[in-house]
Formats: structure tokens, C-alpha cells, sequence
């Protein structure tokens, strides 16, 4: 049996790998050992910044046998090239949102997974953040009731405003459909239920956008896929949701709400990880805050359930089923807007355990 903490390799030392890299720095059962980027040269600077011994390219992170767990935080569209290397060359995967770009591709990764006896883990990781984890106990223990409703807004004038490189999120398997319904569906369906149908429409403003911040600010790039994503349909159970999400808005704006028989609870956007979290009461007619902890970790809280469920021979509860769920759902909403007709989702996953990872991502668990 494998002792002590689980060895890390970095894929990927864009701006996202920042946030990544500083929790993970500070999380006693992870030790990152290794980043790799496509040239090399970025992932030198992140080493150097971030006090990580080894850097080089991804072939050369698969050489380094010491690697237990790749973490891949490079587009979307190489995900699942990157996750099957990985795989073969006997590591764990964790994966930045989406899984992959198609159900079959993720079917397939699975498999392959499976085959090699390894296992496969997937943002988003706000569902183990303060906020959305006593929203769920709260939502268990039947404060609201029965949850009937289910909406989620998010409205913002696009990744193009601050990104200094944001074409990708533009891009086939991303837009605000791809890039943002992950944090909205994970949390939806890990507060209530899988999802069961889908109605959604989608529009873009324009057919091209320029880069506004950086060395590539005024270049232009071509948008390809719908930059406004309008939803509605119904959870297993019965609750009904509707999710707007824009990258067209003038205004930055975020709300999440789920309406129960004899209550609501308000959240703060589920792409952070805290913030306040209030609840009506049908019976006092009242308004009152949920006392949640403030958040010890952020991004990479995933990686760090991951680490801990490899040790321990448990299943992450960041999982490969709720990720593929979260997957069909966004897919069956692509296929709804091409058709105009509801689409059905007939995936699911296991009910999310309840793990204090947030409370104790800085304590040592495993040794």
C-alpha cells in the first residue's frame, strides 16, 4: 500500500492553474512534484513561481514515474486526449471542467479507466465549498420542504473584458453553455436530484469579439457557438428549473434560488466557493442567514478529495458519473436548441457523500 501524500503532476500553467497551485501548495495530502505545459516555457515560470522541482513538457511529465494523480487544466478540447495518455501510462485523472467534448468520448474514457484500473475525477469542486455543502444539509434535513423550483441566472459581459486570450471559450465546447453550466447543473442536481428533460434556446450578439486586456488586446476572433443559453426543464422528482446564462449582458449579475413547500434558500453564485446563504421561512414569514464557515480552500479541493479517496479505496464524490451527468445534461440542451424540441437525459450518479473536505483541506488525514 502506497503511503504519505499523493504525488501531483500539473498539466496546463495557464491563468487558471494560479489558483490551483496555491491551494495545492497548501494542502497537506497532496504534493505537487511536477507541471507540464505544451512548450515548456510556461510551466518553467509556474515552477519557479510556485517552488515545484520539476517542469517540461506533458510526454515528459508521463516519463515520471513517481506522478500517482495528472491534474489537466488545459482546454476543453484536449481533455480527453490528455486524460487517455495519462491513463496509459498508469496515472489517475483529474480533469478541469467539461469531461469531454462528446458522451461517447466520455464513454470511452471511462472504459478505458476502468480497464486500467484507474480512476478519473472532474471539476467543478465548488460543491464541497461551504456554501453549496450546508445548502445541501439544509435542503436534506427538509428546512424548505419539498424543493419544487429550481433558477439560476447568470448574466456577464463576457471572458473577452478580462481574458487576455479568450477565443477558446468562444470556441466548439465552450461558450457560456459549456464553460458555465457546469457550476449551475453540478449544483442543482448534487442539492436535489440528476436532471430527467431539457428545453433551451440560444442566440449570440455578435459573430466575432476582440480581445480587450493583454499583448493580443484589439485582435479579433470569430464566436461559434450561441453566447446566450436560455433553459428550462425538470429534475428526477419532479422539481422544476430554468437557468439563463449570457456572456451578452452589459451587466455582471448572479443569482441562484431553489424554492421549496415551506421555504426558499438563496445561494451565492456556485462558481465561488462561500458567500451568504439565506433562507425563508413560510411559518415565521421571516428572513434568516444560514451560518456557514468561511472557505479554507478553492479550486483544487477536488484534487484533494481525489487524493484522499485513492488512499482510502473510496470513490471521489467529485466522480466520473455526476461529471458525465453534468455532461448530458449540457448536450441534450445543445441538441434542444438545434431541434426545438425537449430532450430527455437518461444518465445519472450516485448520491453525493457528505465530506468536510473544505474544513479540513489544511489538516493531514492520510499517512
Amino acid at each position: 500500500m502506497t503511503l504519505g501524500p499523493v504525488r501531483v503532476g500539473v498539466v496546463g500553467a495557464g491563468s487558471v492553474s494560479d489558483e490551483y497551485l496555491e491551494n495545492l501548495a497548501s494542502f497537506p495530502d497532496v504534493d505537487v512534484i511536477a507541471i507540464a505545459s505544451k512548450d515548456g516555457v510556461t510551466a518553467q515560470r509556474q515552477a519557479d513561481r510556485y517552488g515545484i522541482s520539476r517542469h517540461g513538457t506533458f510526454h515528459q511529465l508521463l516519463e515520471w514515474e513517481e506522478i500517482e494523480l495528472v491534474v489537466v487544466l488545459t482546454p476543453p478540447s484536449s481533455h480527453a486526449s490528455l486524460a487517455e495518455a495519462a491513463l496509459a501510462s498508469g496515472k489517475h485523472v483529474y480533469l478541469e471542467k467539461p469531461f469531454a467534448a462528446s458522451l461517447p468520448e466520455a464513454e470511452e474514457l471511462i472504459r478505458f479507466a476502468t480497464a486500467c484500473g484507474l480512476m478519473v475525477g472532474c471539476a467543478p469542486d465548488t460543491i464541497f465549498g461551504p456554501a453549496l455543502s450546508e445548502t445541501r444539509r439544509a435542503i436534506a434535513s427538509g428546512r424548505i420542504g419539498e424543493p419544487v423550483a429550481v433558477d439560476m441566472r447568470m448574466e456577464d459581459p463576457g471572458p473577452d473584458a478580462w481574458h487576455p486570450d479568450p477565443a477558446f471559450l468562444f470556441a466548439r465546447g465552450a461558450g457560456p453553455l459549456f464553460d458555465i453550466a457546469p457550476y449551475y447543473l453540478t449544483a442543482a442536481a448534487t442539492l436535489i436530484a440528476p436532471f430527467q428533460s431539457i428545453i433551451g434556446i440560444g442566440s449570440k450578439a455578435a459573430s466575432s469579439r476582440t480581445v480587450a486586456q493583454g499583448p493580443r488586446a484589439g485582435a479579433r476572433f470569430s464566436v461559434e457557438v450561441p453566447t446566450q443559453v436560455e433553459t428550462v426543464g425538470r429534475l428526477v422528482g419532479g422539481t422544476t428549473f430554468r437557468m439563463l446564462l449570457s456572456f451578452d449582458s452589459p451587466i455582471s449579475s448572479r443569482s441562484f434560488q431553489v424554492t421549496g413547500t415551506e421555504g426558499v434558500v438563496t445561494l451565492p453564485s456556485p462558481t465561488d466557493f462561500d458567500g451568504v446563504v439565506r433562507h425563508f421561512s413560510r411559518s415565521n414569514n421571516e428572513w434568516s442567514t444560514i451560518s456557514t464557515p468561511p472557505a479554507v480552500g478553492t479550486r483544487g479541493l477536488g484534487v484533494l478529495d481525489m487524493a484522499r479517496s485513492l488512499r482510502r479505496g473510496l470513490v471521489p464524490a467529485a466522480s466520473t458519473e455526476l461529471a458525465v451527468h453534468v455532461l448530458d445534461v449540457m448536450l441534450a440542451a445543445e441538441q434542444s436548441m438545434a431541434s426545438g424540441c425537449m430532450a430527455r437525459v437518461t444518465s445519472t450518479f450516485p448520491l453525493m457523500p457528505d465530506r468536510d473536505v473544505h474544513a479540513t483541506a489544511r489538516q493531514r488525514t492520510i499517512e
